[in-house]
């Protein structure tokens, strides 16, 4: 939430005419400094959650919206590194703190063993893919929302809406990359769980 606000500073510190006073970019660095912790405090917390567990930790709802929240994370830092959209950086992270903050007083639960069904190394694949897949649509969603406020209600601090276009695309389609291979691998651990029947259906009602 302290790197939100600190973008949301940059954002209102960057002038109108496109150009970036020190307060602003001294904001903007202090808030992907504090992204970066937060970032590696999280994938820590995940990790030791593994440990305690001797599981992979994504075994229910409230790990798996944390690992999305961490993989949204990941690829914004790759963008912001890449392609140079610190000054979004409020548009993206406040709604993560949020969505983070709600998971984790909504959805918690205590370390436990993995429910019988769940036990297979599918779940380290499948469901790895599906978070990845998950977390990279979420920020794609919010640069497509940007890149409509840009190209509608043009904003001198925006990115050109080409370039927000161009993101939206590229993550969306890792996203579909990726959401495919989970969708891919979920029908043939339901088979090896359930049997051929159950795969029908799942195939079925995808």
């Amino acid at each position: 939430m302290a790197a939100a606000l600190l973008g949301a500073a940059e954002w209102s510190l960057t002038r109108y005419s496109g150009g970036a006073p020190r307060a602003a970019i001294r904001c903007g660095r202090m808030g992907v400094a504090l992204t970066v912790l937060g970032a590696g405090l999280h994938l820590g917390s995940l990790v030791l959650r593994g440990v305690a567990a001797q599981r992979v930790p994504w075994g229910n709802l409230y790990e798996y919206m944390s690992s999305v929240g961490l993989i949204a994370v990941a690829a914004w830092l790759y963008l912001v590194w890449r392609h140079n959209v610190r000054r979004l950086s409020v548009f993206v992270l406040l709604p993560l703190a949020l969505l983070l903050f709600i998971g984790g007083n909504q959805l918690y639960a205590e370390v436990a063993p993995l429910q019988p069904a769940l036990r297979s190394y599918w779940i380290a694949i499948h469901v790895a893919a599906a978070i990845m897949a998950s977390g990279v649509f979420l920020l794609s969603g919010i640069v497509s929302a940007l890149h409509l406020w840009a190209e509608h209600r043009p904003v001198k601090r925006l990115p050109p809406a080409e370039h927000l276009d161009r993101v939206a695309y590229r993550t969306g389609t890792f996203g579909f990359v990726t959401l495919t291979f989970a969708i891919i691998t979920g029908a043939v651990w339901a088979e090896a769980a359930w049997g051929r029947y159950r795969k029908v259906g799942l195939c079925s009602a995808l």
